[in-house]
């Protein structure tokens, strides 16, 4: 493995464990209880799934893949300057962003609403078998657990997991979609850098729509299989205290028929917003 291909791997590695949900304290959900009794029902339901399900501390992390995206970008130019890099970073994280990407999916969610569902999504989150592995997926959010992940390939090397292991671990992190929300989205954030360095190259130097889609079906096939593949290490690490019992009801929880539907739900939302970024970011591009 090279330093480029290294250091890659370490940003994604880091950021895998966010697209997991997120276990509330007694008084985080008593505080978000009382906002909800002096804000819109809809808005209070939506606060709650977006909290529980991780997408917030997802969104918190788009800045980590926009450098993961400027970092794969570079190392496909010749002579990029700091100031090239700087003013593309800057017009990405305009839209690649929490503030933005929170308030779009709030207003995705608001027209597809149903509050059963969101509730029931919600509810599911907090059931005893969740909160007992959404404990052990908070650990990755210390800095101890990030340091002891980046170790544990190393020690996967030295003794692999059972192939009952293996295939449970592999079940959870296909229903569970983070490998799909992390790629889509990392591919999304390279196509609009590529759109924007387009932009300000000359015209001789420039991209044409089919270049720019083939150079993300590149990528795709060079990281794609690899989030996959530290998706799985990471999980591996995640629940290694957990039994294979433990496992199995836990992909049976996630491969729930609520479950699945708000995880479309929320592709399409990204799907979406994504849609929309490249004619914004074009009138912001004009407006500079």
């Amino acid at each position: 493995m090279n330093e480029n291909h290294r250091k890659l791997t370490a940003i994604l590695l880091c950021l895998l464990v966010l697209a997991l949900p997120y276990v509330e304290t007694a008084s985080g959900a008593a505080n978000v209880a009382t906002a909800g009794s002096v804000i819109d029902r809809r808005d209070h339901d939506i606060q709650q799934l977006m909290k529980v399900t991780g997408v917030d501390d997802f969104l918190a992390q788009l800045p980590d893949l926009v450098e993961a995206g400027l970092f794969m970008w570079v190392q496909s130019q010749q002579g990029v300057s700091r100031d090239q890099i700087e003013k593309i970073k800057k017009l990405i994280s305009e839209f690649f962003n929490q503030e933005y990407f929170k308030d779009k999916l709030k207003q995705y969610f608001k027209t597809k609403y149903d509050g059963l569902r969101f509730k029931k999504v919600t509810q599911l989150f907090r059931t005893p078998l969740s909160q007992q592995m959404i404990l052990l997926e908070n650990e990755l959010r210390t800095e101890q657990g990030m340091a002891a992940l980046q170790k544990y390939p190393d020690q996967l090397a030295k003794q692999a997991p059972t192939p009952q292991r293996a295939e449970l671990i592999a079940k959870l992190s296909k229903v569970s979609h983070s490998s799909e929300v992390i790629l889509t989205t990392q591919l999304q954030i390279l196509k609009n850098i590529l759109l924007v360095g387009s932009s300000m190259a000359k015209p001789e130097s420039s991209l044409s729509l089919n270049q720019i889609n083939a150079i993300l079906e590149q990528a795709n096939s060079q990281i794609g299989q690899q989030v996959i593949e530290l998706v799985i290490v990471s999980f591996l690490f995640t629940y290694r205290e957990a039994s294979d019992l433990d496992l199995q009801n836990y992909v049976e929880f996630y491969n729930n028929e609520s479950l699945q539907w708000y995880f479309k739900l929320y592709l399409k939302g990204l799907d979406s917003i994504f849609m929309d970024i490249p004619s914004e970011l074009a009138l912001l591009i004009k407006q500079n």
